[in-house]
């Protein structure tokens, strides 16, 4: 039975179809949606005083997008969900928020690009469908 689905917000097109697939998995099982956004903090580098800025920055831009998946999660009926951002590597900071929580099901999008950097690093929804304890699912 599901009754945790996280589901990762980035605004994008992909990620927005994965909150509605998300949704409408809740919607049938009466699951609660647990909505997270990463803020990408893997690359830094310069004044430190600056990189905080950007941080703080990223992390305000990262509440208006949850505050935005919340919003297209309710408008579908869902009434069971909580949010957060967080903070670090992506993938690793979803397979963390993952366990953390007992989530059943993760629903990501996927760019599906395959551009070089991915085909190279892997991409965040290889990387957590490939290390997730649980089922994963990828939406283009």
């Amino acid at each position: 039975m599901i009754k945790k689905i996280l589901v990762a917000a980035d605004d994008s097109i992909h990620a927005r179809k994965a909150i509605d697939y998300a949704s409408d998995i809740a919607l049938k099982y009466n699951a609660t949606v647990y909505v997270i956004h990463v803020v990408n903090t893997t690359f830094r580098l310069g004044d430190y005083e600056l990189m905080q800025k950007m941080e703080d920055a990223l992390r305000q831009g990262g509440k208006e997008i949850v505050e935005k998946a919340e919003s297209e999660i309710r408008v579908k009926g869902v009434k069971h969900f909580r949010s957060a951002v967080l903070v670090g590597d992506p993938a690793t900071e979803i397979i963390r928020y993952t366990k953390e929580n007992g989530v059943d099901m993760v629903v990501i999008g996927s760019r599906g690009e395959g551009t070089l950097e991915g085909l190279l690093f892997g991409s965040v929804s290889q990387k957590v469908c490939q290390l997730a304890s649980c089922t994963c699912v990828t939406v283009k």
